[in-house]
Order: structure tokens, then C-alpha cells, then sequence
């Protein structure tokens, strides 16, 4: 049966593919949707019916073998999304059975896979996020027991963390993107992807520069997912860490920030420089510790100055962002010396004062700001 399905779902277009030609179906003929939503109904009652016969165990250990290798192949040909999400499903009961009865056979595809995805001559292809490949992956290292804090899983990431920053292997590195992206992305891995946020921010705010769109893409992707991770609350919609936390977890970070707002600040009126949104961003969300624990050294405040700096750009998406994440160290805490010296510079330096009244306004309310505007012409 699976092989009778094959051809629709494994084209790089299955949306528009029409087979022999017009279908006659009934009275009317068959177009190319309806033939892929036939297509895929019948596979979501293929995979259902070969999880079943898994999991009631009362297949021999070679009918489980066939079964597993029906749905690893489909998961790394298909292009439907619908499809690989039905398969991704039923590969997802089919591990967590395997762990037990036969590891050995998940760990040589997981191997396999990668093995394939490292290659210089990887024919595999990365449009539409690698379609069902990372799910492949995510099935098997997602049903590993944690029990033992997950080994493979570690392997796992720092072989995929390790592609992502290679220089040549442009196919293989998209596609290591993607599966990041899916395994950060996971709420059952939420606890266990933890010491690798550092080095994939690190990675996927670098991709920002990339030349290759897809590059980029797959970054702008996966940074999306971390910045979720870490800062999305799904009572509160946003979560803030304070700058010890975050810093004490991820202090790589630290001098990574750094120099990315320092090569910032040295392009020419700060116009355009690709990892300077992703690195505010991040910045925006934390807030300055109130106590004196953790290390000094990494902490909010040293980016004070170099923020201050970035208020003079004349984009003024970056000076919103400067002015949020000064706000957050410095407004609190010196709110007067602030407006004091900030005003006295009003006519010398327009994008820092634009920059101030950001300040301004997030604190205080559009109200004030007009308050104060009205006063300074005055005086």
C-alpha cells in the first residue's frame, strides 16, 4: 500500500501533481488536490494500522524491522506536510516500542542519518525545513529514557551544533538548522536542550549574516525558537530573566554581545548590521539584578555605554530597541541624572534625543512626553 502512495507524496510539488494525466473519478474527474487529500487520508490509516500491529505485539521481530523501515524511508521522501506529521505520529509510538524490544536498530538509523547528513555529496533536499528528516531524528532521540540523562541525545546535538558551523557543507548545515530548530522546539526535550541554548544562539544570530538566503532562513528560524524558549510564558505571553540568570546559564554570551555591538557601532552610522537585531532583542528581555550576587563581570551594566552609543542610528527600529534596553538598567535607577543630561544636549544630538524620549514614553506614557516636550519650549 505505502508503495501504491508513493509517487504523490514524495514530488517536490504535491500540491500540483497530477498522475497519468485527468483521473476519472465517479462522474467527474480527479484534479491534483483531490488526489493528494485522497492520498493522504489513506496513509493516515496505513500508519495507523502499522502502529497498531507494533504495539500489540503480535508482529515477529522481522515484521517489526519492515514496519520500521517503512516509515524511517517515508519520513526521509515525503514532502507533504500532512503526510510526514501522520508518519512523524506513528514513528514516534513505533520508537518508543523499539527502545525496549531492539535499540539497536533506532541507533543505526540515527547514525545513518546523520552519517548521510554529513556528507560532503548529501543529495538530501532542505526545501520545505527538510520536510520529515527532522522529524526522523526528533522521533528517535525524543522516546530515548532519560534516566540516564540521555547520551545519544547529547551525541546527538553536539554532531548537529558542530555541522551547523561548518564552513563548506552548506546542504549539510541547513539541514543540521532544521533539525535544531525542531529538537529546541520540542516541550519534552525542554529540560535537556538547556546547555546547548548558548552555543545555538551564538550560531543562529551569526547566520544572520549569512549571503545564502536559506541560510539565513534556517537561522532566523531557529533563533525564533530559542528566543521562545527561554522567554515565552504561556500565561504572560513574555517572561523577563534578569541579566545574573541568564549570564550565569549562558556566559559565552557575554562577550559574544559584546562584540557584536561593538562591530555594530564601528559601521559607518550604524545602518545596517545583520546580528545588532537579534543581539538587542535578546538584551531587551533581561533586566539588572537588584542583588550583589553572581559574577560582576557579567552582568547588563557593561553594555550601558556601547547601547548609548546605538541611540545615535539613524534606524529608528534600533534606537526603539536602545531605548528599551536602557530603560531597563539605567532609567530605574538614575531617572533624574538621566533627564538632566539628556536634555541639555537636546538640539546637538536629534537621534539621541529621539532615543531619550523612547526612554520616556515607555516609562512614563505618551502623556508625560508631551508634558515635557511643551516645558523644553518653553524654557
Amino acid at each position: 500500500m505505502c508503495t501504491l502512495l508513493h509517487e504523490p507524496i514524495v514530488d517536490e510539488s504535491p500540491e500540483g501533481l497530477l498522475l497519468l494525466g485527468s483521473i476519472e473519478s465517479g462522474g467527474g474527474s480527479c484534479g491534483p488536490q483531490l488526489l493528494l487529500s485522497m492520498t493522504w487520508r489513506t496513509m493516515q490509516s496505513v500508519c495507523s494500522c502499522l502502529v497498531t500491529l507494533v504495539t500489540s505485539s503480535v508482529t515477529t521481530p522481522q515484521h517489526d524491522l519492515n514496519i520500521g523501515l517503512c516509515l524511517k524511508n517515508l519520513l526521509l521522501t515525503v514532502r507533504h506536510h500532512g503526510v510526514f506529521e501522520n508518519v512523524h505520529s506513528a514513528f514516534i509510538a513505533y520508537s518508543s516500542t523499539m527502545w525496549d524490544r531492539k535499540k539497536e536498530v533506532l541507533l543505526t538509523w540515527l547514525e545513518e542519518v546523520l552519517c548521510r547528513v554529513e556528507n560532503s555529496e548529501n543529495d538530501m533536499s532542505y526545501t520545505r525545513r527538510s520536510a520529515g528528516i527532522p522529524s526522523l531524528i526528533q522521533a528517535i532521540l525524543v522516546t530515548e529514557s532519560g534516566r540516564n540523562g540521555k547520551p545519544y541525545f547529547r551525541s546527538s546535538m553536539e554532531r548537529l551544533l558542530n555541522l551547523a558551523e561548518h564552513p563548506t557543507l552548506i546542504t549539510g548545515r541547513i539541514h543540521a538548522l532544521n533539525m535544531l530548530h525542531t529538537l529546541f522546539k520540542d516541550s519534552k526535550l525542554a529540560e535537556f536542550v538547556v546547555p546547548f541554548i548558548g552555543r545555538a544562539f551564538e550560531i543562529s544570530i551569526n547566520g544572520f549574516s549569512e549571503r545564502l538566503w536559506s541560510l539565513r532562513n534556517a537561522s532566523t528560524m531557529m533563533f525564533s525558537v530559542l528566543a521562545a524558549r527561554l522567554f515565552h510564558n504561556r500565561h504572560t505571553q513574555t517572561r523577563h530573566i534578569t541579566d545574573a540568570t541568564f549570564f550565569a546559564l549562558f556566559p559565552n554570551l557575554h562577550p559574544f554581545f559584546m562584540k557584536e555591538l561593538t562591530k555594530a557601532v564601528q559601521v559607518e552610522k550604524f545602518l545596517y548590521y545583520p546580528s545588532l537585531y537579534p543581539t538587542l532583542l535578546i538584551l531587551k528581555r533581561m533586566r539588572p539584578c537588584q542583588m550583589t550576587a553572581g559574577d560582576p563581570n557579567l552582568s547588563l551594566s557593561h553594555f550601558v555605554e556601547i547601547i548609548q552609543k546605538l541611540s545615535l542610528s539613524g534606524v529608528l527600529k534600533t534606537r526603539s530597541l536602545a531605548a528599551e534596553t536602557y530603560l531597563r538598567y539605567y532609567l530605574v535607577r538614575r531617572y533624574k541624572t538621566l533627564s538632566r543630561d539628556k536634555y541639555r544636549h537636546w538640539r546637538e544630538v536629534r537621534n539621541r534625543t529621539n532615543c531619550t524620549v523612547l526612554c520616556f514614553k515607555l516609562n512614563m506614557g505618551c502623556q508625560s512626553v508631551l508634558i515635557l516636550l511643551l516645558f523644553h519650549r518653553r524654557c
